[in-house]
């Protein structure tokens, strides 16, 4: 045999392996794919402003001024500006993830 007709016939064997190797491997299971889109759609919900106010208020005792929602890349926080019972401003931040 000369060299090409042993390289045709090197390349026939690997195109015909080839094929039942890929479909030998495992194939991957989505069963997991609703767990972990809930997973993600929960990491991403907000508590509400009224949530936050009410946080706020068990922190300090006063006169809610204000209240917003803040993102900074992927966090997310409530400012919840306050007047105290001594006529300070003070603002909380509170966590908006739940």
């Amino acid at each position: 045999m000369t060299r090409p007709y042993i390289l045709s016939a090197a390349v026939l064997l690997i195109s015909t392996l080839y094929p039942t190797a890929v479909w030998s491997q495992p194939q991957q299971s989505f069963a997991a794919a609703p767990m972990l889109l809930a997973q993600n759609q929960k990491a991403q919900q907000t508590i509400s402003k009224e949530q936050a106010i009410r946080t706020a208020q068990r922190q300090v005792s006063g006169k809610v001024l204000s209240a917003n929602l803040v993102t900074q890349g992927p966090k997310k926080h409530y400012r919840v500006k306050m007047l105290t019972d001594k006529g300070r401003v003070k603002t909380v931040v509170v966590n908006a993830k739940r």
